[in-house]
């Protein structure tokens, strides 16, 4: 059974947790997100619910459909005849590595959030004050 939306009280809780972290942790858990698109990823990421790959992984979902499609394309263009598909690649050429360039682009970015996340969050970095 899925639990239903509900906006107000979503948007309380996601409040709520992003007030638990000290300031510096909400700047490397926002670094996180505009590297995924997704604060649902970050969160997932920063309790340990999945690796960094994993999130790279779901937050490239569409990019890795459209490469697919790209790929069946051109597999299958010997039998398709697409006057326009070879002018658009004669005129813009093909670049498949910027997918891969965006991949390790996109880790290396999530990698600096989560560690910049982790040492300013983790409870066995803090120290206690002095109260001389």
């Amino acid at each position: 059974m899925t639990k239903s939306f509900n906006f107000p009280d979503d948007v309380e809780k996601i409040r709520r947790q992003l007030l638990s972290y000290n300031f510096n942790a909400v700047n490397g858990f926002t670094f996180g997100v505009d590297a995924l698109k997704s604060i649902i990823l970050m969160f997932a990421l920063v309790e340990h619910q999945i690796s960094i790959h994993q999130a790279v992984k779901l937050s490239r979902l569409e990019v890795e459909f459209q490469v697919t499609i790209f790929n069946l394309i051109l597999k299958c263009q010997r039998f398709i005849s697409s006057f326009n598909f070879k002018f658009q690649i004669s005129q813009w050429g093909n670049v498949p590595w910027s997918h891969d360039l965006e991949l390790h682009d996109t880790t290396s970015r999530l990698s600096a959030a989560a560690i910049f996340f982790q040492c300013h969050n983790s409870q066995y970095l803090k120290r206690n004050k002095d109260t001389n």
